[in-house]
């Protein structure tokens, strides 16, 4: 009995530990980073970087008091704001 008792503990324990290994490996494939980035470098070589036009543009505009006020214009595109942030974080 004092056998079969033990060898339940060992079947139990190989078990347990089956088990541990799989949800550890499962959680490493989730932690690997490397699909999404190859997916986001894809994705930033599709896209056209180049700005069209000037980058600044002064507008001038008739004040309520029939002063000139200038304008600054900014001509830019959201999505490159948005990767200059994204290629920030990877500097060192």
């Amino acid at each position: 009995m004092k056998y079969l008792r033990e060898n339940d503990n060992n079947i139990l324990a190989v078990l347990t530990g089956q088990r541990l290994k799989s949800d550890v490996d499962n959680f490493r494939k989730k932690l690997n980073t490397q699909p999404i980035f190859d997916e986001w470098v894809s994705n930033v070589q599709q896209k056209d970087g180049t700005v069209n036009g000037r980058i600044f543009d002064i507008e001038h505009v008739r004040g309520p008091n029939g002063k000139q006020i200038f304008k600054l214009k900014v001509n830019f595109d959201p999505e490159l704001i948005t990767l200059s942030k994204e290629v920030k974080i990877f500097l060192p």
